[in-house]
């Protein structure tokens, strides 16, 4: 696994997927600097990307676990969770808690809420519908202005 190299010493920063990388030196022009910080920062973009992904499934399989009842799903919960929490507290390192929480939040409820309507038939009103419509055009403000 390469990793991410910062200045003369090493410095790890893992990436979401197994054997991808970002490698550079940083330099002392202020421009070049700026644009490694964003390499970071897009890395840890991935992070909270996949702590959405894993919170996402998790909470759909507690859905499907019935209460914790049935133990295939419930070991999805605990897993998804657990993947999901670790991956928002890599994506902490350069994301301010407030605009990951919420991003993390909202594009959860919108899509937990597709979810149930298309898996396991959950009928959503208008005013559930005008809802995650607010809720989706507050996380891409937050995308925007972050």
């Amino acid at each position: 696994m390469r990793c991410l190299s910062v200045s003369s010493s090493l410095r790890r920063v893992p990436l979401p997927f197994p054997s991808a990388c970002v490698c550079w030196k940083v330099g002392w022009s202020p421009g070049r600097a700026s644009s490694e910080r964003m390499s970071v920062m897009q890395a840890n973009q991935w992070w909270l990307a996949a702590a959405i992904v894993c919170e996402v499934i998790a909470t759909s399989a507690l859905k499907a676990s019935d209460g914790l009842q049935h133990w295939r799903p419930a070991v999805l919960v605990v897993a998804g969770y657990v993947c999901a929490f670790y991956a928002l507290a890599q994506a902490l390192r350069t994301i301010p808690v407030g605009v990951a929480y919420a991003i993390w939040s909202g594009v959860g409820i919108v899509m937990v809420s597709l979810i149930g309507y298309w898996l396991f038939k959950q009928r959503l009103g208008t005013g559930e519908l005008a809802g995650i419509a607010l809720i989706a055009a507050g996380v891409i403000v937050l995308q925007i202005a972050a």
